[in-house]
């Protein structure tokens, strides 16, 4: 059987890049777990792919070891694209995406299920995901489901925008969860509003705030009286200063 420096060599052989010593789970025989660099080409690939790092666990099965790899981004050091990139490789079936929130080293993650998640499921998901952060000395506050959460849709943002706007990325996440929203993180945001972005319903100026685009205003349209999008925009300053 390959022990741990054996299965580091074995995985160099293979250009895939072993960040410190293989870690042995304490309750699964012959199970380990490899936190692995990853980056990316031109064209956004992941390099190593995830095609050769399952290659590479099958081969290792043929000794009767068991591989889990754990991977990491060395050069942007985004912890939350380090789980996302971990999580999807695993879990790539279930998960359509991940977003994680740090506060005072603790994690609060959401997931993006593809299909209804089984306990066992969640379970191993919680487990990968606590293997990945105790070694960044980082714990788990919550592990949630997006489909759960109250998150703001397309409608209730634009308002939000048009009520603050010019508006950076902090200070509209505070307004949505002002209002009683979830916000999963500043990632899964700004995502959203590069969506809405692409779709002609915001404009990114150079100072990275946002606004809403001429359609989005003539769409939303006004109303009169203390309702009027004008009135509460006022009352957002007020509230500001």
């Amino acid at each position: 059987m390959l022990n741990s420096s054996e299965i580091t060599v074995f995985l160099q052989e293979k250009n895939i890049t072993v960040s410190g010593v293989p870690i042995k789970d304490k309750e699964v025989a012959n199970r380990f777990f490899i936190f692995t660099a990853v980056s990316r080409d031109s064209e956004n690939r992941q390099i190593p792919s995830n095609k050769k790092l399952d290659e590479a666990r099958l081969q290792l099965a043929e000794h009767s070891i068991v591989i889990e790899f754990l991977l990491t981004d060395p050069q942007s050091r985004d912890i939350e694209a380090g789980l996302r990139a971990t999580l999807l490789h695993s879990f790539g079936n279930d998960l359509r995406n991940i977003f994680l929130s740090l506060e005072n080293s603790k994690a609060s993650i959401w997931l993006d299920p593809k299909r209804s998640l089984e306990k066992g499921t969640l379970k191993l998901i919680e487990e990968k995901s606590q293997i990945f952060l105790k070694e960044l000395e980082i714990e788990i506050q919550s592990i949630s489901l997006t489909t759960n959460e109250n998150l703001p849709g397309l409608l209730i943002s634009l308002r939000a925008i048009r009520q603050t706007a010019p508006v950076d990325l902090p200070t509209l996440s505070q307004e949505l969860v002002r209002r009683g929203f979830t916000i999963p993180s500043e990632d899964w945001l700004r995502r959203k509003l590069d969506q809405m972005r692409k779709s002609g319903k915001v404009a990114r100026l150079e100072n990275g705030r946002y606004v809403l685009t001429l359609s989005s205003l003539r769409e939303l349209g006004t109303v009169k009286g203390r309702s009027s999008p004008d009135v509460q925009r006022m009352l957002a300053i007020a509230r500001g200063r």
